[in-house]
């Protein structure tokens, strides 16, 4: 296109001007971006949201011991600030209960009283515990969150795998399913776990509520009934609605259906007066784990539901001002939470409009309606939750890990495990130390090739890799596909001997492709020079073939660059050890261009006969030297007594 062809460009802003459609979208939150276009979505998709974070938030309070208003400002603190400064379009923020019992316990410290409650539970069962202490505790959480933000330091969650992240999903799946179904059912849960809640089923089919039950199949067939239609129908919602309206007809307490308790609404009354510095550097150890907690529990959420684009470092510092903001107004700590997500993603959300709109009901729920919820059976909750959990086992990912890897199918079976029987958090970081220890051990015992020539190129690929190639007698084209470092230093030695001693030999050089040695550490640069020595020992050249700059300069600190010879490609190195041992005829040989053998033929040489004396010549030296160290063996042996 010609200049004068070309459409007219804008003329650029001028200063002060008033900012464009471009430019009021940069002020956009990334989590809200483009949230005009699912708004109507994301409007219902948060309503599912609202029905299962009502409840679960004031549970998770009673968790930790505070007051049920607690659960729900930490939901809607956790949501508003995450919806603002977050980055991730569908994580759900709030409170959450993987954290709970370590708030609890200290918050019961007494750290600020100086009087500890733990162990001492109220009239009904709940932790007693400062408000206070899980104030000043949460904002220490956020501080510690919003450092490692700043930092960058969410690279911690790469470590999670795709096994681990899947065995986590599972894993919570089966935990809610044993969780809620006798919930579902009307069935007494006498606690103990997830082995004590089994035997319960087991033992108590006869203790079955059929009206619990009732409330429990009407929300199941509004929700599968919905998905058969559309899958943007909030069927859970209309279930749930469906549920409260049949509660209500026949009035299912009197018939002995658990529902919802009346929310207790008082906020507490912090004395911030009473912290100190001292109790800050108490409760710092506890404030670090539970920090700690929330990067793991957010990084395997992020990786089960990723998003456009990886925001890990800015969510995790926007859970860290909403887990300070929450603690200074009463509640406490927030974190990600992979049911809650879960919801957002099976009801279709995109954007954190999703979380806005849950909020928004939660805060008019929570204040003026919250006469409403004593007529939801916990059964109809049970049940949104069981349709949850089943998407949450992807017995096909899990199926394709299986025929992939054994190992890390092995790892994926052993994170279901330790998420339902230990707990979310304890069973990601012991899958994630698992995996990341047989990743060492595959780093300590990297792939080693010998490299063949292909045929009339300058190519070397490794003789194994289902390509034909040819050898040039006597120079070992050889390669290690890691870094040198010092788990895999003392292997790379031995196998490079296996190789030189191996029935391909014998060899008069030695060309190292340094290719995939990303760099070499202290203790690789020793396992180098002891090659080098070696190699002069058995006087065996080394060239070293395509070495980065860092190899470059850990050979140069270690003082060998006087004792190897660096080339840029594998060809210019072959053709230097050819030159150095006298075989620049049976590279020509082997190599087979029409040059090279018009070269050999020019000197009155025919290449197969060049490379067959060359192979004879080197079995006839190495032959040569098996006596030659037979004879010094036999003379030790007459002179020691």
């Amino acid at each position: 296109m010609s200049p004068a062809s070309e459409p007219p460009r804008p003329a650029p802003a001028r200063p002060g001007a008033p900012a464009g459609p471009r430019g009021i979208a940069r002020l956009v939150p990334p989590a809200l971006a483009g949230a005009r276009r699912s708004f109507a979505g994301d409007a219902m998709a948060g309503l599912t949201l609202a029905a299962i974070a009502l409840p679960g938030s004031m549970g998770t309070a009673q968790l930790v011991g505070a007051p049920a208003i607690a659960g729900l400002v930490a939901f809607i603190v956790g949501s508003v600030i995450f919806a603002l400064v977050g980055g991730h379009r569908i994580l759900s923020v709030g409170a959450d209960s993987s954290i709970a019992p370590m708030l609890a316990a200290a918050a019961a410290g007494g750290a600020v009283t100086g009087v500890a409650t733990t162990g001492r539970l109220t009239d009904a069962g709940h932790p007693v515990i400062d408000a206070e202490t899980l104030m000043l505790v949460s904002v220490l959480v956020g501080a510690i969150l919003m450092l490692i933000g700043a930092v960058r330091g969410g690279w911690i969650t790469q470590f999670l795998s795709r096994p681990v992240t899947i065995g986590l999903l599972a894993g919570i799946g089966l935990g809610i399913i044993v969780d809620q179904l006798p919930v579902a059912m009307g069935m007494p849960n006498h606690g103990g776990g997830v082995i004590g809640g089994i035997v319960d089923m087991v033992t108590s089919f006869d203790e079955i509520n059929p009206w619990t039950l009732a409330a429990a199949g009407i929300v199941l067939f509004c929700t599968l009934g919905a998905g058969l239609i559309s899958l943007r129908l909030p069927g859970a919602l209309f279930g749930l609605a469906a549920a409260m309206v049949f509660s209500a007809a026949v009035d299912l307490r009197s018939k002995g259906v658990v529902t919802l308790p009346r929310p207790d609404l008082a906020p507490p009354d912090l004395d911030f007066a009473a912290l100190s510095p001292g109790a800050a550097l108490e409760l710092l150890p506890t404030a670090l784990v539970i920090a700690v907690l929330v990067v793991i529990q957010t990084g395997a959420t992020e990786a089960s539901f990723p998003g456009p684009r990886r925001t890990i470092d800015r969510d995790l510092g926007a859970i860290g001002v909403a887990s300070a903001a929450a603690g200074l107004v009463g509640a406490f700590a927030v974190n990600a939470s992979p049911p809650r997500t879960s919801v957002i993603a099976a009801a279709k959300g995109r954007s954190q409009v999703v979380g806005l709109v849950a909020a928004a009901i939660v805060l008019v729920i929570g204040v003026l309606g919250e006469g409403l919820l004593p007529f939801l059976p916990t059964a109809a909750l049970a049940a949104v939750l069981l349709t949850v959990a089943a998407k949450l086992i992807k017995v096909r990912s899990m199926t394709r890990i299986a025929r992939f890897s054994r190992t890390e199918f092995a790892v994926c079976l052993a994170t279901v495990v330790l998420v339902v029987f230990v707990g979310v958090v304890q069973g990601v970081i012991v899958a994630a130390l698992v995996t990341l220890l047989d990743r060492t051990r595959r780093e300590a015992r990297p792939p080693t090739y010998r490299k063949g020539m292909i045929p009339k190129s300058n190519h070397w690929v490794p003789v194994d890799a289902g390509t034909a190639t040819v050898q040039v007698p006597g120079v070992l084209v050889w390669s290690v596909e890691a870094p040198l470092w010092y788990a895999d230093s003392d292997f790379v030695v031995d196998q490079l001997g296996e190789e030189l001693s191996g029935d391909d030999g014998p060899y008069a050089a030695v060309v190292l492709d340094a290719a995939a040695i990303a760099d070499v550490d202290f203790t690789g640069a020793g396992a180098l020079e002891s090659i080098i020595d070696a190699l002069d020992h058995a006087q065996l050249p080394l060239i070293i073939a395509r070495a980065n700059r860092s190899v470059q300069k850990a050979v140069d600190k270690a003082g060998l660059a006087g004792r190897v010879t660096i080339e840029p490609t594998v060809a210019d190195a072959v053709k230097h050890a050819a030159r150095l041992v006298g075989l620049g005829d049976e590279l020509r040989a082997v190599r087979g261009k029409r040059k090279d053998i018009a070269a050999l033929r020019q000197r009155g040489l025919v290449a197969d006969e060049v490379i067959e004396q060359v192979e004879e010549e080197l079995e006839a030296e190495t032959k040569k030297e098996e006596a030659r160290e037979l004879k010094r063996g036999d003379r030790e042996d007459d002179i020691l007594p």
